[in-house]
């Protein structure tokens, strides 16, 4: 089996330095009103993304906040629910000591 990896959709929006910074975030697209406010966070959607795909994601209680290997020596912070078309485009379940 084959697996390219996670795909963020937008790398700069998904993962963040801080787990502070990621649940600012988070907090911004809880807190958003319209798809309007989804939009600011995101810039634009990718994939099978939309606003309503993303909120219903963030919203979800069976989502965590972990810590990746973004880059060799690079500890980065994202959202994960496995969710496709949410918060990241293309989430994988299989790490490389499943495979």
């Amino acid at each position: 089996m084959q697996v390219s990896g996670a795909q963020s959709g937008d790398d700069k929006v998904t993962y963040a330095p801080t787990r502070d910074e990621l649940n600012c975030r988070l907090d911004a697209v809880k807190n958003s009103l319209t798809d309007d406010g989804i939009l600011d966070v995101f810039g634009k959607f990718t994939r099978d993304q939309s606003a309503e795909k993303i909120r219903n994601d963030v919203l979800s209680p069976e989502g965590i906040i972990v810590g990746i290997e973004y880059r060799p020596f690079d500890k980065l912070w994202t959202y994960y629910t496995g969710i496709s078309g949410g918060w990241g485009t293309m989430p994988r379940e299989k790490r490389l000591s499943d495979i």
